[in-house]
């Protein structure tokens, strides 16, 4: 059976990637000060930048939720024409996009009650959903069926490593992840969290290093002792408009296994708005799950 693929916009997906291989991307709003603009996907010449400078300058700073009836309008046309639908979300443990694709596919089964849609909840964030993205294209085009598919995303969704380090406590601190005392402390001490997302999906704070420098060669060092090292192993490095820390952290990484390969990312508004600019990470592949 014919089936397409479907993400979010806070996937990181490389645009040309996506629209070779027929991946659909479901928009996500963000605003920036009194700005309020449709990401979809693509980003605009200078647009990811204006956002960063944005926060810098303190202006507000956030993201609408994906509602049920986003997901009625997107997969309509395909259940009217009894095509099925496989769709990556950005992880339950951080949003509720999730739980509201399902309650939008319910409601399509009302209406279509023979219609196929396959929901993963992806435990992933930014370029993560991206790597898995292109993971399903690829099943797809080895002839895996949507379940097939659908089941092999999940069996395999944990083995993907998130390691973040951030450069403002502050963006955390609005966000509820550390007290607000904590975050004084930590900006007078120059103090960098470590976070990594847990099994479950949540976003944990579970390390600290003193200086950009040292939390950096931290998630070199996370990489290292999780990755598989392997020729060709794919490796993704994400900042928010901080391109001398993704060249630093590309560099590590190569000195570990320079066989391997690195690309860069500039995070979206979606997930940006909430680690703020200077954030950067790295996302691989290892050979056990999360833990």
């Amino acid at each position: 059976m014919l089936y397409h693929i479907f993400t979010d916009a806070s996937a990181d997906l490389d645009p040309a990637f996506a629209a070779r291989e027929d991946i659909r991307v479901i928009p996500m709003v963000y605003t920036v000060g009194d700005m309020t603009r449709t990401y979809t996907g693509v980003a605009k010449d200078g647009e990811l930048e204006e956002y960063y400078d944005g926060q810098r300058k303190l202006l507000p700073s956030g993201t609408t939720q994906i509602n049920p009836q986003n997901y009625v309008d997107a997969f309509h046309p395909y259940c009217e024409k009894g095509e099925a639908i496989l769709y990556l979300s950005l992880s339950g443990g951080l949003s509720s996009t999730y739980q509201s694709s399902l309650m939008g596919v319910q409601e399509l089964l009302e209406e279509f009650p023979d219609a196929k849609i396959r929901c993963v909840d992806s435990r992933s964030a930014t370029i993560g959903i991206g790597v898995l993205a292109e993971a399903a294209a690829a099943n797809r085009a080895a002839g895996m069926s949507l379940d097939e598919n659908g089941d092999w995303l999940e069996d395999n969704r944990l083995r993907l490593r998130h390691w973040f380090m951030v450069e403002d406590l502050g963006f955390l601190k609005r966000g509820g992840r550390i007290s607000p005392a904590t975050a004084v402390v930590g900006a007078a001490l120059n103090i960098k969290p470590i976070l990594r997302i847990l099994p479950d999906g949540t976003l944990q704070s579970f390390a600290r290093k003193r200086g950009p420098r040292a939390a950096m060669d931290q998630l070199v060092s996370f990489y290292r002792e999780t990755g598989i090292h392997e020729p060709g192993e794919r490796v993704s490095v994400v900042h928010a408009d901080n391109p001398e820390a993704a060249r630093y952290l590309t560099e590590q990484v190569l000195a570990v296994n320079p066989q391997a390969v690195v690309t860069q990312t500039l995070l979206t508004p979606i997930i940006g708005c909430h680690v703020g600019p200077g954030m950067c990470a790295i996302v691989n592949w290892s050979s056990g799950e999360r833990d």
